[in-house]
């Protein structure tokens, strides 16, 4: 990216900020790996020109580093994780990137994405719900997932903005990371292990942000969550939290503004659509930085419960799962008619079950097909939770 930092200077001078100059040290680029011009169709200087303007906006003060990947198909993203934890004095770490699980997750989060003493944070993907396929490295056990949000000014309202879930920000359940002791709250229903985002900021394109890229022509509108990503990233940093990053946001949720309307896919499931407390697009909402920082005692929080449920409210605003195709849900949360050819109860251990005797038993068997070939183990009961969002009785 030859024009980082006189594009940079474009950007800063607009908007009244202090110069940031490679010469005064206060921008640092690294290109190590030797990172040459983008390839045709592969041009990451938008990217990398929306990381640094939306961390300055964030962060006035900070001082920023560019690091230059030598790819973004092998293995340099995840190397220059590292190159930029090695810079002394670094606190944040923003990744405008992210693709479907490999299965590497584990292996790759505790290689690249465990870094003592430094905030990671991670866009969580412009697709919306990504479905039965998690989304990596949103879903790393350490980093914090950043989804978006559509934010409108609303005069006459005390906040003076209205602001919802953007229909493309990715949300995803790990089938691989194990859900971390600070999602404790997250319904089952919505997800049994690691779920992305934790946070949110503005991301829709419709209500973008100004960034200068002088390849692109100049002034340009972008949006995304590899908008939000840098931008919350900056922010954690300029309140000196980033390293406390995510769990500070589900220990303090009232210093972030819940976002409660709107939906980014189908599923019916907190994974999907916003509500009270944390949903899959957002998280546990967007910063709000008149009380951040503040360890806030938000006092008593809402804690989901779908013991002896396997459908209906959670009493959070999630659900505790949704019946199969001709099944209603009874007042008491179980699901009743539609009938079942099962063997046994799909919540309980026991011998294989024949894929199609239940809709639920065909989706976990298209997917694990030890299910429905061996056993039905108790990785097949957790499965009901995380591939049919249900929810089985104590869960």
């Amino acid at each position: 990216y030859p024009n980082a930092a006189s594009d940079l200077a474009t950007y800063r001078s607009q908007f009244g900020l202090p110069a940031c100059t490679v010469a005064s040290g206060c921008l640092t680029i690294d290109n190590a790996q030797g990172a040459g011009n983008s390839p045709a169709g592969d041009d990451w200087t938008v990217e990398a020109a929306l990381d640094l303007d939306l961390a300055s906006a964030a962060c006035p003060t900070c001082k920023l580093l560019l690091v230059e990947a030598k790819d973004d198909q092998g293995t340099g993203l995840f190397t220059a994780q590292h190159q930029a934890a090695a810079h002394a004095g670094v606190v944040a770490i923003s990744n405008s990137w992210g693709g479907p699980s490999d299965g590497s997750d584990v292996s790759e989060d505790s290689q690249f994405f465990t870094i003592s003493g430094v905030g990671i944070f991670v866009a969580s993907g412009d697709n919306g719900n990504t479905g039965s396929t998690p989304d990596f490295p949103s879903t790393a056990s350490h980093v914090t997932g950043v989804g978006g949000t559509h934010l409108v000014k609303a005069t006459g309202t005390t906040r003076g903005w209205t602001e919802t879930v953007w229909g493309g920000a990715g949300s995803s359940c790990s089938k691989l990371i194990a859900k971390p002791t600070f999602q404790s709250g997250v319904p089952t229903a919505a997800c049994t292990k690691r779920a992305a985002s934790d946070v949110s900021s503005v991301a829709d394109p419709n209500t973008g942000l100004a960034v200068f890229n002088a390849g692109s022509g100049g002034w340009i509108v972008v949006g995304g969550t590899s908008a939000a990503s840098p931008f919350v990233a900056g922010v954690m940093a300029r309140y000196g939290i980033a390293p406390q990053m995510p769990a500070y946001a589900y220990a303090h949720p009232c210093e972030f503004f819940d976002i409660t309307s709107g939906s980014n896919g189908t599923c019916t499931t907190a994974l999907c659509k916003a509500g009270a407390g944390w949903d899959g697009p957002t998280g546990v909402g967007s910063p709000n930085g008149a009380v951040l920082g503040n360890n806030t005692n938000c006092g008593t929080t809402c804690t989901p419960s779908c013991t002896g449920k396997t459908c209906g409210p959670d009493g959070c605003g999630g659900t505790c799962g949704t019946c199969a195709s001709g099944q209603t849900c009874s007042t008491t949360g179980t699901c009743t008619g539609g009938g079942t050819t099962c063997s046994h109860l799909l919540c309980n251990t026991g011998a294989k079950l024949v894929s199609g005797c239940n809709s639920c038993a065909t989706e976990i068997c298209s997917e694990d097909s030890f299910c429905c070939a061996s056993s039905w183990d108790s990785i097949c009961v957790s499965e009901v939770g995380s591939i049919c969002d249900l929810s089985c009785p104590g869960n």
